[in-house]
């Protein structure tokens, strides 16, 4: 599950910072909870094989059926940082998870360490 949101000031939009320490298989569902605007993921791997970050448009998405909106690879033992300067728009909700192989059907846990996901929403 993701942690605690915390809102971020600023002159033009309001921002969340969403974390999660141990991404899994299992989604995060719903984490922002309404539609939103993706900005910036950080990810920073301790795995010892590259794994994927999927992130869905959807509150209750099902993984390894549903269709991400987005799939990230993650090299091993990397930290990624990805900045969308338009922001990508989610029209239903932010879902995530992490698993060891790209697409729509991957579904096994994320191998050989662990992945720690931030973003930056609004």
């Amino acid at each position: 599950m993701a942690a605690p949101s915390a809102t971020l000031p600023g002159a033009r939009m309001s921002s969340m910072m969403l974390k999660q320490t141990t991404a899994t298989n299992v989604s995060d569902n719903n984490i922002t909870g309404t539609n939103s605007t993706l900005y910036v993921i950080h990810a920073v791997s301790t795995a010892s094989n590259t794994n994927f970050i999927k992130i869905y448009d959807a509150r209750n998405p099902t993984v390894g059926t549903t269709d991400p909106q987005i799939v990230i690879p993650i090299t091993a033992g990397q930290t990624q940082v990805i900045v969308c300067t338009e922001g990508i728009t989610m029209t239903n909700a932010i879902s995530w998870c992490c698993v060891d192989s790209g697409g729509t059907a991957g579904t096994t846990n994320p191998t050989g360490g662990n992945m720690t996901i931030t973003a930056t929403v609004s």
